[in-house]
């Protein structure tokens, strides 16, 4: 039973809501036609829901899980096998249609297919697993096309588990306290929590340093497996206590504050940020086990009804809001969270029954409709005139690179090919920068190409290196530019945007690059280190590696100590891999922060940098 619940959260987490998604927004020729196909998934998804729910005695159930498998692996194949100019609308109804039905059918009878087994456990482990192995390095790099054909592999599997389903009919058990207005007050939370996440969810997608800090390195992706298998784990344990609200209540909790930091960026993101998975598992666990445990309440819905009802209203209108306010509004609106916290706290406030709850349920849902969408024409104007006003930015920041001659020594055509990828990032086809106006290859490389520099020098950094250039690279012949920063120029602030813009969409695909390299085998020579640390590094993290270098009050994240860390960047079980995910850190940087990387240092060099900064994490009197 566990890899049938597990199979049905690997279809939707990696085809239903990614690489559908991405193979619709590729064959879109404008949001129009995008949201045509999201409306196609979301109409299956809904009829798909409500059809289980009216044919639920009409089938046999194993019968009924298999066929939604079924249907929803022959989607995800469809999808991997149809040329790329073939409209995917069909594709989209037929996986909403497949995993409404499918996602009832299981959901509204767990119950008795874990008739005898602790119930909030294995719905646990199975979503825990899904949510684990989705995050899997090579399972998450993959392309679009890769992903559906995971998924059809894994509607395959669930649909042999579910032949060998037995279900049957649990033992009766006494009614408890909760009134079928519960279920509804329960299913309003269940809206908020989806709301938010899927709101969250976009936040990431659509922002770089946020994709950065999440998803973009393999340290990263096995965090957050272990985070939402571990919580999904407590969920379950927690829900065979009968302590349903309270895991409503940490999943809320999680999420706003995770919203919170991922809607402002900056240090709240950094600190924050795993509160994300955290609270998807933890509500994720409680959304598949509510129809079952909702059964026994007094004067409560048929359990594949309330499934029906509940991903009817969560699962899919749920998720619908949350993506359409964050595409509208470009962040989460601190009144929509501010209504999304009051709603929330409705499900600590056991005392409310019948008609109070309900009311209840339905303004909380009613004021967090009313802030999304308030403002939302201010708030489209705003993102609008926000948008206008960077490209206006970055435009004017060409025009200066153009002006002042930056072709001359910097190249942007990255070479097919591994030296070149490595050392400045993906390549692009040449066609594509020929239709720039001007094209700007360069006329020759005595300084770095700069195609991806955007994804590997933070803004911090490429401001104070164009105004100081040998303050953070020794010996560069590069002139400064402290000139375009006057009182009242804007033209160095724009010079930095348009560097910013430089190879932002390719975050991941670098990210898997640097994940790729393992350091050679160098001997290390600390105090051939510790004279490029004094070079290289000490003008931020200061001479002892105390991060107190006379750079760090200019940087918006101050720099690591590196004596006393912590360092969860680099600490890893073994020295050796320590080792590895140190020199990648030498070598490559760390994204969306001012620590840039050392990507030309000769093998030698990297490895004592690597052994010096390696010691500085032992006992040491301070510097």
């Amino acid at each position: 039973m566990i890899a049938v619940v597990a199979a049905t959260y690997v279809f939707f987490l990696l085809f239903a809501e990614f690489a559908l998604l991405h193979l619709m927004e590729a064959r879109a020729t404008d949001s129009a036609s995008l949201q045509f196909g999201l409306a196609w998934l979301g109409g299956g998804g809904v009829l798909g829901s409500l059809l289980a729910a009216r044919l639920a005695t009409s089938f046999p159930l194993r019968r009924a899980i298999v066929s939604g498998f079924l249907a929803c692996g022959a989607a995800a194949t469809l999808a991997a096998l149809m040329p790329a100019t073939a409209a995917l609308e069909p594709v989209a109804a037929l996986t909403g249609l497949g995993l409404g039905w499918l996602t009832v059918n299981l959901a509204g009878n767990l119950h008795r297919l874990l008739a005898g087994a602790p119930l909030g456990l294995c719905t646990g482990a199975g979503t825990g697993l899904a949510y684990a192995f989705c995050n899997l390095p090579p399972v998450f790099a993959s392309s679009p096309v890769g992903h559906a054909w995971i998924s059809a592999a894994a509607c395959t599997l669930g649909a042999l588990a579910a032949c060998a389903l037995s279900p049957a009919e649990p033992a009766a058990t006494a009614p408890g306290p909760e009134q079928r207005s519960t279920f509804w007050l329960l299913l309003g939370a269940c809206v908020a929590l989806v709301w938010l996440d899927s709101a969250a969810f976009l936040l990431i997608q659509e922002r770089p340093e946020l994709r950065a800090l999440t998803w973009a390195t393999a340290p990263q992706l096995w965090t957050n497996a272990s985070v939402h298998l571990a919580a999904a784990l407590l969920a379950g344990w927690l829900l065979d206590r009968g302590l349903l609200r309270l895991v409503l209540a940490l999943a809320g909790a999680d999420l706003l504050a995770a919203s919170f930091a991922l809607a402002h960026g900056g240090t709240a993101a950094i600190r924050l940020h795993l509160l994300y998975p955290l609270g998807v598992s933890l509500y994720s666990t409680a959304l598949v086990a509510l129809p079952a445990l909702s059964r026994s309440w007094p004067g409560s819905l048929r359990p594949t009804w309330s499934a029906a009802w509940l991903y009817v209203m969560a699962g899919w209108i749920g998720s619908a809001l949350g993506i359409g306010m964050a595409l509208d509004q470009r962040t989460i609106p601190g009144a929509f969270l501010l209504a999304a916290g009051g709603s929330l706290s409705v499900v600590l406030l056991g005392s409310l029954r019948g008609r109070r709850a309900s009311a209840t349920a339905a303004g909380a849902l009613g004021l967090m409709a009313l802030c999304a969408s308030a403002p939302r024409s201010l708030g489209a104007d705003r993102a609008v005139q926000a948008d206008q006003s960077d490209r206006e930015i970055i435009a004017a920041g060409r025009a200066v690179y153009i002006a002042e001659g930056c072709i001359h020594c910097h190249s942007q055509f990255v070479r097919p090919g591994p030296t070149d990828e490595l050392y400045w990032g993906p390549s692009r086809p040449l066609s594509e920068m020929l239709k720039e106006e001007p094209p700007l290859p360069g006329n020759r490389r005595q300084g770095p190409d700069l195609q991806n520099v955007g994804n590997r020098r933070s803004p911090d950094w490429n401001r104070i290196h164009l105004q100081e250039p040998r303050t953070l690279v020794p010996g560069s012949a590069m002139p400064g530019y402290a000139h375009l920063f006057g009182t009242g120029d804007v033209r160095g602030e724009a010079l930095v945007a348009y560097l910013a813009s430089l190879g932002a969409d390719t975050t991941e695909a670098r990210a898997r690059l640097v994940d790729a390299w393992v350091p050679p085998s160098v001997t290390g020579a600390p105090a051939r280190g510790a004279a490029l640390f004094a070079s290289l590094c000490a003008s931020c993290h200061g001479p002892g590696g105390r991060g107190r270098g006379p750079l760090a009050q200019r940087l918006a994240v101050p720099p690591a100590d590196l004596v006393t860390g912590p360092r969860p960047r680099t600490t890893r079980s073994t020295a050796e891999a320590t080792r590895i995910a140190l020199a990648r850190v030498v070598r490559f940087g760390v994204p969306a922060t001012a620590m840039a990387g050392h990507e030309t240092l000769p093998a030698e060099d990297a490895a004592a940098l690597t052994a010096f900064v390696t010691e500085l994490t032992l006992p040491a009197s301070p510097k």
